[in-house]
């Protein structure tokens, strides 16, 4: 993830404060190969502010449209791979 270039540090250290980009989402199987859990292809944000408050956002960039090009008239299906991929 990269920083937000306007957050401040504090005096203990850098602040984990404002909103980070994810670069890559990999994680690894028992033996230690690297899998994709969304595919090689991911966006994503984590947003922490001074209140306490955390928000975390990935999904998959490849994600299909709706056909009906209006997800409350989606199929089943296509709701279904739309909450997978997020």
């Amino acid at each position: 993830m990269i920083a937000s270039p306007n957050v401040a540090e504090s005096q203990s250290g850098p602040s984990l404060l404002g909103t980070w980009r994810l670069v890559s989402y990999e994680a690894r199987d028992p033996e230690g190969r690297v899998q994709y859990p969304l595919g090689e292809n991911v966006s994503g944000l984590l947003v922490y502010d001074g209140g306490g408050n955390m928000s975390a956002h990935v999904m998959r960039n490849d994600r299909p449209f709706f056909a009906a090009k209006d997800p409350a008239r989606g199929t089943d299906a296509e709701l279904r791979a739309a909450f997978e991929d997020y």
